[in-house]
């Protein structure tokens, strides 16, 4: 086809209106695609179980899963639970009052000397069960297929530091098959350069594109009212 016959093709009417068309829901795609969005900083450690227990493999400071209390983190809010593992105290409670010691809306585990338990009531005392480490992992764990597909590839890859647009599930065990686990600490949110010009360009790209694709659609109808004299 010659530049001539194209051109021609180009201003029929119908592909007039049509281009228009699809340039006035141009805003709903420049927006929803939420360009210049903020970079996400995350900080990834790696566990692995290991013979009934588990392994953490590369160095990490977080909070390894908020299901599971004291694990990786020496919060105050644990004390108690401690002190019962080590038979310093015992708790003991009304039926109405077990929601508020065994506090289940809060955490599932209890991390102690790398075992794990779990907590329970019985005849009116809180009680820590120990529970299997893999069980734990299991029941805690995202399947990493749940996230972005780079970045399920970045954590299979064993990358320690991710930059992303996504906003990722953090203190969270990530499963990554094989016995492998991850889990990331969200370490900050900032704008690059690149996200800043992105951000600023994508209400006039909209515009832009709302405005043309008016154009184009009264210019169609302006060609086909003057084919049908």
């Amino acid at each position: 086809m010659t530049g001539t016959g194209l051109a021609a093709r180009l201003t029929r009417p119908r592909v007039l209106i049509a281009l228009g068309v699809v340039l006035l829901l141009s805003p709903v795609a420049v927006m929803g695609a939420d360009l210049g969005a903020p970079t996400n900083d995350y900080y990834v450690g790696y566990l692995e179980l290991d013979d009934g227990g588990y392994a953490v493999t590369n160095e990490f400071t977080g909070e390894y899963d908020r299901d599971v209390l004291c694990w990786g983190s020496a919060y105050r809010r644990c004390a108690l639970e401690r002190s019962l593992l080590e038979s310093r105290v015992n708790v003991s409670f009304s039926p109405g009052a077990q929601r508020e010691y065994a506090r289940p809306d809060e955490y599932r585990f209890v991390a102690h000397d790398g075992e794990f338990y779990e907590p329970t009531a019985s005849d009116g005392q809180l009680q820590l069960e120990p529970v299997d480490t893999a069980e734990v992992f299991r029941t805690t764990a995202l399947d990493a297929s749940e996230l972005p597909e780079s970045v399920a590839g970045q954590l299979a890859a064993g990358t320690q530091r991710i930059e992303t647009h996504a906003d990722l599930p953090d203190a969270q065990l990530i499963a990554l098959g094989d016995g492998r686990y991850a889990t990331l600490d969200h370490g900050a949110t900032y704008r690059t350069t690149a996200d800043a010009v992105l951000a600023a360009a994508e209400v006039p790209l909209a515009a832009g594109g709302f405005a043309a694709g008016v154009w184009l659609v009264v210019r169609g109808q302006r060609h086909r009212m003057r084919d049908t004299r």
